[in-house]
């Protein structure tokens, strides 16, 4: 099954199903990934191949907790930084 939740940095665009003969565009979190099978997926690179290497289980999990706590951190010191620099911005417009 796909279990990409939010929070995680790599969408799932499509799925080439090999042994089914058929394709399958932005499929839903039901959607059965099976031997053979082919995923379109857009996403950083370091996070595509992080999942490629996850194993299952208990260690998969504790990977998936890992890869969203440091996402959503990611996505706090941008938001940050993107407050900061439009601050710094509306003081150069006063006069």
């Amino acid at each position: 099954m796909l279990n990409l939740t939010d929070g995680f940095t790599v969408a799932v665009l499509g799925l080439q199903q090999g042994s089914r003969d058929a394709y399958v565009g932005v499929p839903i979190g039901e959607s059965p990934v099976l031997p053979g099978d082919t995923m379109v997926v857009y996403g950083q690179v370091s996070r595509i191949a992080e999942l490629d290497e996850r194993k299952a289980g208990a260690a998969g999990d504790r990977a998936h907790e890992l890869a969203v706590t440091e996402h959503l951190e990611s996505d706090r010191l941008e938001s940050t930084r993107d407050a900061t620099e439009m601050m710094g911005h509306d003081e150069m417009r006063r006069p």
